[in-house]
């Protein structure tokens, strides 16, 4: 049945709607519809109703037209839903999300296309895009399309994209591991290491026999990748064993660095037996693991090459360190990041007491011996500088008490012209482990000094450097986090918050505080040698930083330290803001170029600029046109305090007291002016 002339005079009832049903009467295509429809009325009792009803509308009996409009409009609506019928070629299947969660978002066309464009093809500008998303519409990567989107972006050429996909599907759990495992190919490339990765650490060993089954075609890094997810179970030391001795180059090292990863008594005896017969090519290997075991197993060798070089023992020894001295010295500080224990305690006690005495040639050379191209980390640090850094970094991994105490030990009982480097790590383990007021009695007595001119002022400027580096480990936890989502790493965190309120007790014994800090901790990092990901560690501060923590750093006047503070700023505690406003307002009007103290003070909702703009522009340096846009647009207070102050540069610069020989600069001044006059009358 042709049902076409309903549509007709659907159209043409709409039609009427919109012209007034007072010229109904009138329209003759309305009428020639109604009469298109008779055919149709002899088939079904529903268009004989239609045809009756038209055909009232169209008489001039009709009284209530406008009503009988609407009864026939919606009448024929409503049939011409029930003789709807939707149609796709071939044949129904079902969906295969691989996840739980949503299966489809309500989400316009415009943002998901753009958003499964970013993830599985190249280009610039997608990598921001997908954060950015991320950020702001979390929900749409629960849909199922856009998780098969991930799960291809693992392979994106760009590395920091995929990475950080990497880490938000080890987020969605084990729902997400058939979608990983469809389609694997074992000899395929960085995709497939990254799906390797994300199985391995979502499921551990409950995916042991995909591994193995997988092992036995794979190729190159994927089947390095699954050599190392063989860590997860003791059942497969044997195996692993066994690829050592039948694997080379990196595919043997993997099986090393799993073994290692076993925190088993048969894993403990194969390194105990491989340390004792190599300890230079084993040492290495146990970078990657925190077991107490592997610990005393670097203590045990870092201690015994260390025992001749203790300052009172040390005599006869002249001249250059021996090759093999040095050869086991990194090879055990390339494991000793992460170790704790009190056997580590010692070595550190050790390095304190021989100071200056390993800083000489390795025989054979002519400069000082260092862990250069050794450990990123450290730099071209020798091995005095190293052993307090490796303290500080693994303090700030571990949070571990005896360390903290060890370092507490160490910077209290050397003398000064040794124990500067120790800082970090001491100043640290104060912050961690004592109360505020503990903290605040140890930094008068160790970081001050008194001068007849300033008063308190800073020990050194070396002490300084060191203080800086210990804050720079300091942040508001949300800002942090913020910063690491930016920068990629935000999803490989590890949080290692362990100050929780029942552990307080356990910590300062009977002192228990009121409340943590929540807001702030103090962070570290480490790269593993293994797959080369970063791990994050954050350990919430058990006090407030607004205390001892923010004198110390204004008692520095510091300008790198200041900006340092700008990440402390809590914009709704107005008590600590006003604290710091004042602060960085008086830092602002001494510092030859104080456009970076602007932001803060902006932050801290500062109204004043007084001064700001003279002290800026009267030093005398030479000042570029962008750079004074900038200025004057982040200048802080309104309309009033902005003119009055821009104003009085300006007069200055007539006068000749402040010196500006480019007029493109005279003229940006100008019109800063009349433009905030302008402001000014508009609010007015």
């Amino acid at each position: 049945m042709d049902i076409a002339p309903l549509y007709e005079l659907r159209t043409r009832l709409k039609h009427a709607v919109i012209s007034g049903s007072d010229l109904i009467t009138e329209d003759f295509r309305l009428e020639r519809a109604v009469s298109e429809m008779k055919p149709l009325e002899a088939a079904s009792p529903v268009f004989a109703k239609i045809g009756q009803l038209t055909r009232l509308l169209l008489s001039g009996d009709c009284t209530d037209r406008p009503g009988r409009l609407l009864d026939a409009i919606t009448l024929v609506d409503a049939v011409i839903c029930t003789q709807g019928v939707v149609h796709v070629p071939g044949e129904l299947q079902e969906i295969k999300t691989g996840v739980t969660g949503s299966i489809i978002t309500n989400a316009p066309h415009s943002i998901l296309s753009k958003l499964l464009d970013a993830l599985e093809n190249s280009g610039s500008g997608r990598y921001a895009y997908v954060i950015e998303t991320h950020q702001e519409h979390p929900e749409l990567f629960e849909d199922y399309r856009v998780t098969q989107g991930l799960v291809k972006a693992l392979g994106a050429s760009y590395a920091e994209l995929a990475e950080e996909v990497a880490g938000w599907l080890k987020e969605r759990g084990e729902s997400i591991l058939p979608l990983l495992k469809e389609g694997f190919d074992p000899k395929g490339k960085k995709e497939m290491v990254r799906r390797v990765q994300v199985i391995e650490a979502v499921a551990k060993e409950k995916e042991n026999a995909f591994y193995l089954e997988q092992l036995e075609t794979a190729q190159k890094e994927v089947k390095q990748a699954l050599i190392y997810a063989l860590r997860h179970t003791e059942q497969n030391l044997e195996y692993l064993t066994e690829l050592t001795k039948t694997e080379k180059g990196n595919t043997k090292k993997m099986a090393y660095w799993a073994i290692a990863s076993m925190d088993h008594k048969s894993a403990r005896e194969f390194w105990t037996a491989w340390v004792k017969k190599n300890p230079k090519e084993a040492l290495p290997f146990l970078a990657e693991t925190d077991a107490l075991w592997a610990s005393d197993l670097v203590a045990e060798k870092l201690k015994e090459e260390l025992e001749p070089w203790i300052a009172e023992k040390n005599d006869e020894l002249m001249g250059s360190v021996p090759k093999k001295t040095v050869q086991m010295l990194r090879a055990c500080l390339v494991a000793l990041p992460g170790k704790t224990g009190s056997k580590i305690c010692e070595c550190y006690r050790m390095a304190a007491q021989i100071g200056w005495n390993l800083t000489r040639p390795m025989e054979g050379e002519n400069v000082i011996w260092s862990f250069k191209d050794l450990m990123p980390s450290l730099g071209n640090a020798t091995f005095r500088e190293a052993m307090p850094q490796i303290l500080y970094q693994t303090i700030r991994m571990k949070a571990d008490r005896e360390l903290g105490e060890t370092a507490i030990e160490i910077w209290n009982t050397q003398e000064k012209s040794q124990r500067t480097n120790w800082f970090p790590a001491a100043f640290s383990a104060q912050i961690l482990f004592h109360t505020e007021a503990e903290c605040k009695k140890w930094i008068d007595t160790y970081a001050y000094k008194d001068s007849a001119i300033y008063g308190k002022v800073i020990e050194s400027e070396g002490l300084k450097r060191e203080i800086e580096r210990t804050f720079r480990a300091i942040w508001r936890k949300d800002e942090l986090s913020s910063v690491l989502r930016k920068s990629g790493e935000g999803a490989l965190q590890q949080y290692a918050s362990v100050w929780y309120r029942e552990d307080m007790k356990q910590l300062y014994g009977e002192i228990v505080p009121e409340e943590t800090s929540d807001d702030y901790v103090i962070w570290g990092q480490r790269r593993s040698p293994v797959n080369g990901q970063v791990k994050t560690y954050m350990h919430p501060l058990p006090w407030s930083v607004q205390g001892c923590l923010t004198d110390l750093i204004m008692n520095c006047k510091d300008q790198t330290l200041d900006m340092h503070l700008g990440h402390w700023i809590q914009p709704d505690n107005l008590s600590y803001c006003e604290k710091l406003e004042q602060y960085f307002y008086r830092r602002a009007r001494v510092v030859s170029n104080n456009r970076d103290y602007l932001r803060l003070l902006k932050r801290c909702g500062s109204q004043k600029c007084e001064g700001l703009a003279e002290r800026y522009f009267g030093d005398g340096r030479s000042i570029a046109a962008w750079e004074v846009q900038m200025y004057l647009r982040e200048l802080p207070g309104g309309w009033r305090e902005q003119l009055k102050e821009i104003t009085s540069v300006r007069n200055k610069v007539k006068e000749g007291k402040i010196k500006i020989r480019n007029k493109q600069i005279v003229k940006l001044l100008d019109d800063y002016i009349k433009e905030l006059k302008t402001t000014g009358e508009g609010e007015e």
